[in-house]
């Protein structure tokens, strides 16, 4: 796989605490913060092609018809008020296919993984997510199969770039 290190670098985490994890399944102005935080460090998912130096109220005007147009579902995971992440999904049936996330930047890992973890569980109460990850963030979807959150079902291959890897998983029922 790339060589680049893994924003999600995890050490041994025992214990995932998400009680203290508040999910929304809307956005608020709080969400558009975020976004427009990420966005502005240049952290929006690689599929979000939006022009340079938008003003924070045309950036959520096109935020907003992007949405629309390319997710049926979206959630907030937030920790003491603060979006920890922003997850947007497609409704497939019985299946919610994890597309983007848009994780606050000062998010630490340990708070990413328990974001993960509070939004999977949350998922798995109605419907099998199911979530491609990069080569590079293996280890931290990993972290979540050993903590029984995640399920690992196998790899994909050719997706991003010809002989490219891809690792799939999916919702456990807790």
């Amino acid at each position: 796989g790339p060589s680049t290190k893994s924003e999600f670098a995890t050490r041994k985490i025992t214990n995932l605490k998400t009680g203290h994890i508040e999910i929304r399944s809307f956005l608020d102005e709080a969400d558009a913060k975020t976004m427009y935080q990420a966005y502005k460090l240049h952290r929006l998912p690689s599929g979000w092609k939006a022009q340079q130096n938008l003003t924070p109220v045309k950036f959520i005007e096109s935020l907003d018809d992007f949405i629309r147009k390319h997710y049926d579902m979206n959630w907030s995971v937030r920790y003491n008020g603060q979006p920890l992440v922003i997850v947007f999904a497609i409704n497939a049936a019985k299946f919610a296919i994890m597309c983007d996330t848009v994780w606050w930047p000062k998010a630490t890992t340990r708070k990413r993984l328990e974001a993960a973890a509070a939004i999977f569980r949350e998922i798995s109460k109605t419907k099998v997510g199911l979530i491609e990850a990069e080569y590079r963030h293996k280890k931290f979807y990993e972290t979540l199969v050993n903590h029984k959150i995640l399920r690992r079902v196998g790899s994909l291959y050719d997706t991003l770039f010809q002989n490219s890897r891809t690792t799939f998983f999916q919702t456990r029922n807790t």
